[in-house]
């Protein structure tokens, strides 16, 4: 189980504002891929988007999460990697900068259904896919205890982190998303995460989106990006493509 303490958000002592207005602020890496000698393609990304007008009380939970759709050669093992994640904040006269799990995705030709589970150990998503899907796919997700009432439209968030491919050719288009939640488990292992869009290839036969916390979709409120309803993951930013040669 993570614990709360792990999630806790780190206070600076200045804020800097990045943007602002209604638009997501889309911001790529300011240096080309890293490409290592054995091939392994690395690059940071980073997306801006904001909260809608909703207040957010103490006791509740952001479930943060994001997607990426992979294009890739369909005829062999790929795993993609994401890590150093961390979302940045300003609400409340107060930074925070919110630590997100890392995250691993095989795309294998052997799998047939896809699968997501939360490795305690190395404190990782690990998501397998079949090979043959191409649609959204579950980045990674946070699960955020509000300890301090939250004021609504907090803007920017700024959303970052590291991918690495270990196949030439590639390219991760991924968004991000936030919901809240009156009750969600800090375990992630049981929150029943969707693997991935759609009613096939997944335990999950419905048609909620990739990150749905699915043993938990009738706590979710108004807050952050979603409605509340049936807005499971909250509504999209803009997103972002990153390649890889």
């Amino acid at each position: 189980m993570i614990s709360r303490s792990a999630l806790a958000p780190t206070f600076l002592t200045a804020a800097t504002a990045i943007g602002a207005g209604g638009a997501a602020l889309l911001v790529s890496s300011l240096t080309p891929p890293s490409v290592h000698a054995g091939g392994d393609c690395e690059l940071s990304s980073t997306i801006r988007s904001e909260f809608d007008a909703t207040p957010i009380h103490a006791g509740r939970q952001i479930w943060f999460n994001a997607t990426v759709q992979v294009t890739r050669p369909l005829d062999r093992l790929v795993t993609i990697s994401y890590s150093s994640a961390q979302i940045e904040f300003n609400a409340g006269g107060s930074n925070y900068v919110l630590k997100v799990p890392a995250s691993r995705i095989t795309f294998d030709p052997t799998a047939t259904t896809a699968t997501t589970d939360f490795d305690e150990a190395s404190e990782r998503f690990e998501t397998t896919v079949p090979a043959s899907y191409t649609g959204n796919v579950f980045l990674t997700g946070l699960a955020y205890p509000v300890t301090t009432d939250l004021p609504g439209s907090i803007q920017p968030l700024t959303w970052t982190g590291v991918f690495e491919s270990d196949t030439p050719d590639t390219s991760m288009e991924w968004q991000w998303a936030a919901a809240v939640y009156d009750v969600l488990d800090t375990d992630y292992d049981d929150l029943g995460i969707k693997p991935i869009d759609g009613d096939t290839l997944t335990l999950y036969a419905n048609e909620d989106q990739a990150g749905t916390p699915e043993n938990f979709t009738g706590l979710a409120v108004r807050g952050a990006r979603g409605p509340g309803g049936s807005s499971y993951t909250g509504a999209y930013s803009g997103s972002r493509t990153e390649s890889c040669p």
